[in-house]
């Protein structure tokens, strides 16, 4: 079994995909993982970024 990657590198990963300094398939060739399995944390990301900035639209819309 392979070992778990940490969240830190997960994070990082995403976040230099996310500014276009590395491609979907260059971080999951650096890392020795499936591109698929980079999709997967790119999807729970840019989830988890639309429901914070509901969150925040919500907040800002009752004060």
């Amino acid at each position: 079994m392979r070992e778990k990657i940490s969240f830190e590198i997960k994070q990082k990963a995403v976040t230099e995909i996310e500014s276009g300094r590395l491609s979907q398939s260059e971080a999951a060739r650096r890392l020795g993982i499936n591109e698929k399995t980079i999709r997967r944390w790119m999807s729970k990301y840019r989830r988890a970024t639309a429901v914070s900035e509901m969150i925040c639209n919500t907040t800002s819309v009752l004060t």
